[in-house]
């Protein structure tokens, strides 16, 4: 897994600002204390499960992060079956389990909820909120590149961006790393630091040279 304390180090070694968060696939918010330990003064938590959501919005109520619900993909208004995973639901996802159930033997799918997808784009517009975020976080269990094609407001601000990345079918059908690399690629951002689980699964960095914005 990436160590977030030196990712936002080397960052800013490299000459970026770090001051604004953007975590997509927030659960709930357990990076938060690292991300405020490293000068982050202002987040945005997106989750899908409604539930979560207005757990988060309490907690952090006296905070002042942006929460907002959400389902993210590539496009907005699709109806979808969103499967709840048993391991305090880190697991969850619109896709169906493959080889996480080989990865993973403890962890199984307990409830599903039906919601509707929406782009982080058309998210933002919705909540007449502007993106706004120096770095983004994505941990959304196999929708993490469906996400991104539906983020061009985050792909144009953000200078930095650390995503889950599968190096085999954890969930059915879901995008693989090199999808995700070569989508990245073309959107200006080379992969910088990356690091892997013996799951099947890791972390990558992708770094924008060159700010649009």
């Amino acid at each position: 897994m990436l160590d977030m304390d030196y990712v936002f180090y080397y960052l800013r070694k490299e000459g970026f600002e770090v001051k604004s968060l953007a975590h997509l696939g927030a659960n709930y918010a357990q990076g938060r204390d690292l991300y405020v330990s490293n000068g982050i003064d202002k987040i945005l938590w997106v989750e899908a499960i409604p539930s979560i959501v207005d757990s988060l919005k309490q907690s952090l109520s006296n905070e002042p992060d942006l929460v907002l619900q959400g389902v993210l993909s590539n496009s907005s208004g699709e109806k979808v079956n969103f499967k709840i995973a048993s391991n305090n639901s880190m697991s969850s996802s619109i896709y169906e389990f493959k080889h996480h159930v080989d990865q993973y033997p403890n962890i199984e799918m307990i409830d599903s909820v039906s919601l509707t997808t929406t782009t982080l784009d058309d998210l933002m517009k919705e909540n007449s909120t502007t993106f706004d975020y120096d770095v983004a976080v994505l941990d959304l269990q196999g929708s993490d590149l469906n996400a991104l094609r539906g983020a061009s407001c985050l792909l144009q601000r953000s200078i930095a961006v650390a995503v889950e990345v599968s190096c085999i079918e954890l969930y059915e059908n879901a995008p693989l790393e090199d999808e995700v690399d070569a989508f990245m690629y073309d959107q200006g951002f080379s992969k910088e630091l990356s690091a892997y689980t013996q799951y099947g699964w890791g972390e990558a960095l992708y770094v924008k040279r060159a700010a649009t914005c």
